[in-house]
């Protein structure tokens, strides 16, 4: 009867030159500090697209405001045209101003 092998760990497992390089292998070494490198520079990289995102949408965020605020303005001054032009128009009116009101109500959400 064949007598079995003690079981031992995979290839992957061991520790070869590329997970601990030493004096005696200076280019892995050279090549782990180069790859070092370039993750440092994509981490930056990364770091600096997400701050242009978060500065990006402050901005986004001030404009849809300030154009609520335009429509809610042009809501009032249609309401205001239509109640100098004609007062029978009630109906205009009061939709013309529901409009700025809800306009309004976006801006302070």
């Amino acid at each position: 009867m064949k007598e079995k092998k003690p079981k031992t760990d995979g290839w992957i497992w061991s520790e070869d030159a590329l997970w601990r390089p030493t004096q005696t292998n200076k280019k892995v070494a050279d090549f782990k500090l180069e790859s070092e490198h370039v993750q440092w520079f994509r981490a930056e990289s990364e770091a600096f697209r997400w701050l242009e995102q978060y500065k990006f949408k402050h901005v986004e965020l001030w404009c849809m405001i300030e154009h609520f605020r335009h429509d809610a303005e042009v809501w009032d001054k249609r309401a205001e045209a239509t109640k100098l032009r004609d007062t029978n128009q009630k109906g205009a009116i009061v939709f013309a101003r529901m409009q700025a009101a809800m306009w309004r109500r976006s801006i302070e959400r």
